[in-house]
């Protein structure tokens, strides 16, 4: 199966595959475009090769995704509609590109050959690195002071003691800003060896979780037909430490990391 990457770029990243395909909607989403009426465009284009590549969703299954190659990409991104971008950087990017395109077009048809501009002068890179560094600095110290109140709340959180249900751990973790959900997180935590199902598929805690503190397990009873006091299976319960281990796991990294 085709495997994927993301790309760094301005700031972002780009989904693109190992044989050169690039996702169309995180791509659109990124610009600030409507993902649906770019992908029916692009189907109505000659120039436009759109194909499905099969990839691995963050819950196992396998999925399609739209693509398109980079020549399709090239040609794309030279004739968007820049009033219909949201995004201001990508507005100002993209009208560069497109002026550079119409350029190097201009003079092909009418020299018969195209180049690219000179190279930039040391001093030139710098002050681009600079300007952009600048950039990125400011964005930085926006999304600290947006963090930060969520950084306190966190702390608070797992300053206390207890333990919750997965159910209630997906919830705090998804409002921490990680991408989960109830029956995600049973699969998340079973990728990393958490936990497991038993011949019964009834999830269980790992041993050595519980012994460093990660895991709790509580005791459930219930009355079975014969009027007889039974052990159900434990429920397994998610601690404050556990919490915090999660959340570091799981971080948008782009990749699940192993405990």
């Amino acid at each position: 199966m085709t495997s994927v990457v993301e790309i760094p770029f301005r700031g972002g990243t780009i989904t693109a595959t190992s044989n050169q395909q690039v996702a169309l909607k995180p791509l659109c989403e990124a610009l600030g475009l409507d993902y649906s009426g770019q992908h029916q465009r692009l189907k109505r284009t000659s120039w436009a090769t759109v194909g499905m590549t099969p990839t691995i969703a963050e819950d196992g299954k396998t999925r399609e995704m739209v693509t398109i190659d980079r020549r399709t990409f090239t040609m794309w991104l030279a004739t968007i509609d820049v009033a219909r971008v949201k995004s201001e950087p990508s507005r100002e990017l993209i009208g560069i590109y497109q002026n550079e395109a119409a350029d190097a077009l201009d003079t092909y048809f009418h020299e018969g050959v195209a180049v690219r501009p000179r190279e930039m002068t040391r001093d030139e890179l710098l002050a681009r690195a600079v300007l952009e560094a600048a950039d990125q600095i400011k964005e930085l110290e926006a999304s600290l002071a947006e963090a930060q109140p969520k950084a306190d709340t966190w702390d608070a959180l797992c300053s206390g003691k207890g333990d919750l249900t997965i159910t209630d751990a997906a919830k705090i973790l998804a409002r921490a800003g990680i991408k989960t959900g109830p029956r995600l997180l049973h699969k998340q935590m079973l990728a990393l060896g958490w936990i497991y199902q038993n011949a019964r598929q009834r999830w269980i805690a790992k041993q050595e979780r519980i012994n460093d503190g990660c895991l709790a397990e509580r005791i459930r009873h219930y009355i079975d037909d014969d009027g007889v006091a039974a052990l159900a299976t434990p429920q397994i319960r998610v601690t404050t430490k556990g919490l915090d281990k999660l959340r570091a796991l799981l971080a948008p990294t782009g990749e699940l990391v192993q405990a």
